[in-house]
């Protein structure tokens, strides 16, 4: 099954596959996907970067807080809150560029927290919550009709806003855990700013926002995205390539509509309460931001890995540095390969997830928390084993199979019959593979059902698709031809035919996905054929499943009521 390319069995994107396998075959079976899948990795780095100093170039890119690309993981929280409530908004995010005379303003906090904005390496971090205090400020001047968001503007009007992230006393994940986060390192984006006692001198302060503003200028006649627009204008993960843009288009543009899913969830995590119904607006008291800022961090530590991050760049040869965030950012946004939703969509359907949870996400203990410590796999565990045992096992297999059902990791689940019943499997999953067969096709049909439920990812494929009926549950049930493997699963193959015509089902049915190709090779190292039953033996077989059938009327009424004139 796993013999041709990987590429090919996994599409190249994070495609969840279940393979069910005995005791005895599971533990080898992983280490040999696990390799392949390392093996096309590496493959992959050269043909896109060229190899491993290239990719610590980029990671760096990704995470340095002076560093261009960081701003694709930082989160705006204007924007978002305007995603949220697209219907409602009262600002146009035109004004989200800082006027000129807030440079003042800009260059007043810069000079207070001691952060140079004028430098080669600005600290974007900081530019990014400066530029929302300054905006924050700018709005809460125009006595919005919107206590929601006023509420919100008040809180990051405040200069703890730059301090903290999200005005927080924010900790981030303890240490002791350190050795299950993903090697890529994103807290920088969780930077402290301090501010000093003295007040800037005026003087001062109107000379950097002289620089700021040239430095602007100069950058707008040489057709470039001025720094200090970033906030307005720069790619991002959660806004699009081009967020202006993208928020001028239509409702029906695919890419709009699942951002404005994925900030809608995102704004239920962060409000405590629940949205009204067809979203009126916010109605908590109080903002949950330490699980926004968890939530923020397992994302970027989730999708700015190096297994993701090698499946959103071209070849080598189409690569142009300068772009990177521009094409990232359009990657995020646009269909998998073999696939018909994005990884923002898949993204915004684990928010879905997070947020009908139930407890607190800093509690592992919790429905909620749980979904969250899934993300915390680490880099390289793409494969997962989950097999029975007590104990510490339970754990790490409720754990296993919260991650699985999320977009992120492990992509491949390898389980024995622990995996068979009782969980679900199936919001991220497509393929399920039977290596181990059984002599009933009742085993097999509850161990697709892991899979095989409504809101599951066939599900949303098939809604997406031009043509439904090509989209389905794809299930392998491999065997080695001339064997007693093949014999049993002609028994199996034969046990569910009867099973399906007994019920009402089609004959035909059962061969509906290889053809007439698939009815030569079954059985033919065994002499084996399958020979039509007439039509009329197949609906004297099935069992009558109604429990009431309407008798009919005796033969003199029906001609009576034919004859009569009314």
């Amino acid at each position: 099954m796993l013999g041709g390319s990987l590429s090919e069995f996994l599409g190249w994107t994070p495609a969840n596959v279940k393979l069910l396998l005995p005791p005895r075959q599971s533990r080898g079976n992983s280490r040999y996907i696990s390799d392949r899948i390392r093996d096309e990795l590496t493959s992959r780095k050269k043909k896109c970067l060229g190899g491993e100093v290239q990719l610590k170039t980029l990671r760096a890119r990704l995470t340095g807080r002076d560093r261009d690309l960081i701003v694709l993981g930082l989160d705006r929280m204007m924007w978002s809150y305007a995603w949220a409530t697209r219907a409602h908004f009262p600002i146009d995010p035109d004004q989200f560029i800082l006027d000129d005379d807030e440079l003042s303003d800009l260059a007043r906090l810069s000079i207070l927290f001691g952060v140079d904005l004028t430098g080669e390496r600005v600290d974007r971090v900081f530019l990014n919550r400066a530029t929302e205090n300054v905006l924050a400020c700018r709005f809460l001047k125009l006595n919005l009709n919107d206590p929601e968001l006023s509420r919100l503007l008040t809180r990051m009007s405040s200069e703890d806003w730059i301090a903290d992230p999200y005005g927080l006393q924010y900790r981030g994940e303890h240490d002791d855990q350190s050795e299950e986060i993903s090697s890529f390192d994103e807290r920088g984006c969780h930077t402290k700013y301090t501010a000093t006692d003295l007040q800037p001198d005026a003087n001062e302060v109107r000379e950097r926002a002289d620089t700021l503003k040239s430095t602007r200028q100069r950058a707008r006649i040489q057709k470039q995205t001025p720094l200090l627009d970033s906030y307005a204008l720069a790619p991002s993960l959660w806004l699009g390539a081009e967020p202006k843009v993208l928020w001028q288009d239509p409702d029906q543009n695919r890419s709009a509509a699942t951002l404005q899913m994925l900030h809608s969830y995102l704004w239920q995590l962060t409000d405590p309460s629940k949205y009204d119904e067809g979203f009126n607006g916010l109605r908590s008291a109080g903002y949950d931001y330490n699980t926004r800022a968890l939530v923020l961090q397992a994302l970027r530590r989730a999708l700015l890995r190096e297994s993701v991050l090698l499946r959103l760049l071209p070849q080598r040869s189409e690569l142009d540095e300068s772009g990177w965030g521009e094409l990232l950012a359009k990657s995020f946004l646009a269909d998998l390969p073999n696939q018909h939703e994005s990884m923002a969509h898949r993204i915004a359907i684990f928010l879905e997830d997070l947020k009908a949870a139930s407890g607190d996400i800093a509690d592992p203990s919790s429905a909620r928390g749980a979904l969250y410590e899934a993300t915390r796999l680490r880099d390289q565990q793409f494969v997962a084993l989950v097999k029975g045992g007590g104990g510490n096992m339970i754990k790490t297999r409720d754990r296993i199979f919260n991650g699985f059902n999320t977009p992120l990791l492990p992509e491949v689940l390898i389980c024995t019959s622990v995996g068979q019943e009782g969980i679900d499997l199936h919001r991220h999953c497509r393929n399920v593979v039977h290596y181990d067969l059984a002599w009933n096709p009742a085993v097999l049909e509850q161990r697709t059902g892991r899979a095989d439920r409504i809101g599951s990812k066939t599900f949303r494929e098939r809604d997406a698709a031009i043509d439904p009926k090509k989209v389905c549950l794809q299930i392998g049930v491999p065997f080695i031809a001339g064997t007693y493997d093949e014999r049993m699963y002609e028994e199996l193959r034969l046990r569910a035919q009867t099973f399906e015509v007994l019920t009402g089902g089609d004959f035909s049915a059962d061969h509906a996905d290889g053809g007439e190709d698939a009815l030569d090779a079954e059985g033919k190292e065994l002499g084996l054929s399958v020979v039509p039953l007439p039509e009329q033996m197949i609906n004297d077989l099935r069992v009558k499943l109604h429990v009431w059938t309407a008798p009919l009327p005796p033969q003199e009424d029906l001609l009576r009521d034919s004859e009569s004139p009314n």
